[in-house]
């Protein structure tokens, strides 16, 4: 799917694959699409606003088991 705005010409380019729920799951959520320069912890979370100053630096490192 390919959108474009129309003020600026911008071309944001979806991958969608629209499939029907299964009987066992839960009705699918329509998709909303949000411009802007905000990201939320994971998806259905809260957008938070980035900073321009970051006041701490993050050294930690996350590791994934494959279950």
């Amino acid at each position: 799917l390919q959108l474009q705005n129309a003020k600026t010409g911008e071309i944001i380019l979806v991958d969608i694959a629209a499939t029907e729920a299964s009987a066992d799951q839960t009705p699918l959520e329509p998709v909303k699409i949000v411009e802007g320069e905000t990201s939320s912890a994971r998806y259905g979370g809260a957008a938070t606003a980035r900073s321009a100053k970051a006041t701490t630096k993050r050294t930690d490192s996350t590791s994934r088991s494959n279950d």
